[in-house]
């Protein structure tokens, strides 16, 4: 079981349900939806710029441009988390 399903294992059970619980609970799944976003954002723009690509581009250049752009992405989102 993840974090987030412990703590909410921990929550459930315990009747005096402590703020500081239920504070750190909000904020694990507030992060967890971040990062789903995210990553489903990331992958939309990867299916977007491949449909595109497959009416323009023809051969191995499409796959070496899709690749390009993932890796540009990548990168965005690592100087973003620094």
């Amino acid at each position: 079981m993840d974090e987030i399903g412990k703590l909410y294992e921990k929550i459930l059970d315990n009747q005096d349900r402590e703020m500081e619980d239920l504070d750190r609970l909000m904020t694990l799944v507030k992060k967890e939806g971040y990062e789903c976003g995210r990553l489903a954002c990331k992958h939309s723009s990867i299916e977007v710029l491949s449909s595109v690509l497959e009416n323009w581009v023809h051969g191995g250049d499409a796959d070496y441009i899709i690749a390009e752009f993932e890796e540009k992405l990548n990168n965005v989102q690592q100087e973003r988390k620094e």
